[in-house]
């Protein structure tokens, strides 16, 4: 069953570039994993602050991996001082 995960990141009102180039390395590095189907990240052309992540992973395991890799904490770590609130990451299953 394929696991789609979306993230709402925001970035703080000076931190919209240095955001933007952690989320761009975080990227680059999840589509290597084992199990990613696809992931795709995303800027709001009308509020440049806003990021949007849409991930496809083959399971529930490999998401779950994802969020353990060396690459997701480094990226966690350098994005918490530039976050204007927290993010907001839902998963879902295809239904239809």
């Amino acid at each position: 069953m394929t696991i789609r995960m979306m993230a709402r990141i925001i970035a703080n009102a000076h931190s919209t570039v240095a955001l933007g180039d952690v989320l761009k390395v975080l990227a680059e590095a999840t589509r290597t994993e084992h199990g990613c189907v696809s992931y795709e990240l995303f800027q709001n052309a009308d509020n440049a602050a806003e990021f949007v992540t849409v991930e496809d992973w083959e399971s529930d395991a490999a998401a779950n991996a994802h969020m353990a890799t060396r690459h997701v904490k480094e990226a966690i770590a350098k994005a918490m001082p530039l976050l204007g609130q927290a993010p907001a990451i839902h998963r879902f299953i295809k239904i239809g």
